[in-house]
């Protein structure tokens, strides 16, 4: 089966009209937390927010460029994977909203009120796979885009498609983000990462790489959004502060979702990241690694549901 890019610009052309259905915005601050409705229920719309105006600016007002150049993206994406396993997904509907839309999700946060950014701000996103959310970033925001990831065949990939598609300001280097920390410590100014290992292994990989006032973008699972409320003890080592929640669910898809907004706002501990594989062997959250670690860091008080 061959994918046309015209076949998925109208499919994409139909969703972005109303993308998403249901949403929660949290804001947290230093002493409390604001929420629109509960963790777990997605009954309160917010289209009357600012944010969720911003959100639905950049969503629903692309040029006609921009949704030729991602539409074409996403074609060569399917084609490709057809190949090589570089996605699960394979329906045109289904990756339009789970790659292109969910990806899209970040986009306010980055440029605000849809304005498009200069290429002087630059993203890196980590875990990038076939180039979500990543390239999507940087079709809609115009930052200047890094995209990384361990495995060789995938960057391959994304580098072959950004060459084709013509987008300007991005590249795509195999590598793990240990490595890239030693070389451009503290040098981005946003960090995006989408479905990558646990919450907490992926801020001890990316906090030392995004600048001070920066901010660090994670799309994960909706019990997550309760769980990131657990952990302000770990965040303050990696010189983090959880600034928003937001939660949201695609079309009719039943599954929850959530976006995690970090506030870079000092220096991350130099004893991040630890060496290659530490991460996972030894993450924070387990007893035995925690409780160290935090000591070298500063004196903080140790939860006992760690």
């Amino acid at each position: 089966m061959q994918y046309k890019t015209n076949e998925i610009k109208q499919v994409l052309l139909n969703v972005i009209k109303d993308p998403i259905k249901k949403c929660a915005f949290i804001y947290v601050d230093e002493s409390s937390i604001k929420y629109s409705e509960s963790f777990t229920k997605y009954e309160h719309y917010i289209k009357q927010t600012k944010t969720f105006l911003e959100l639905q600016k950049c969503l629903f007002k692309l040029s006609l460029d921009q949704i030729e150049t991602l539409s074409e993206y996403l074609c060569l994406v399917l084609n490709k994977n057809q190949e090589l396993k570089l996605t699960a997904i394979k329906n045109i509907t289904d990756a339009v909203k789970l790659h292109i839309i969910d990806s899209m999700i970040a986009s306010p946060f980055i440029s605000k009120k849809g304005q498009v950014l200069n290429s002087n701000i630059n993203l890196c996103d980590l875990g990038c796979g076939a180039g979500f959310p990543g390239i999507v970033l940087k079709v809609v925001c115009g930052c200047q885009t890094l995209l990384i990831d361990s495995v060789q065949k995938k960057i391959n990939c994304v580098n072959e498609f950004i060459n084709q598609t013509n987008i300007q300001n991005a590249n795509a280097l195999a590598l793990r983000s240990e490595t890239l920390a030693k070389q451009q410590r503290e040098s981005f100014d946003f960090i995006s990462s989408r479905a990558v290992a646990s919450l907490i292994e992926i801020l001890e990989l990316s906090s030392p790489l995004v600048k001070i006032g920066g901010q660090i973008i994670l799309y994960r699972g909706q019990t997550e959004a309760k769980d990131a409320l657990l952990f302000k003890e770990i965040y303050d080592v990696f010189g983090l502060k959880l600034h928003y929640i937001f939660q949201y669910s695609l079309d009719d898809f039943e599954t929850g979702r959530c976006l995690l907004v970090f506030d870079k706002i000092k220096a991350c501990d130099p004893i991040f990241p630890r060496r290659e594989g530490m991460v996972k062997k030894k993450p924070l959250v387990k007893k035995y690694g925690l409780e160290d670690i935090l000591k070298r860091c500063c004196n903080l008080k140790i939860y006992s549901t760690f």
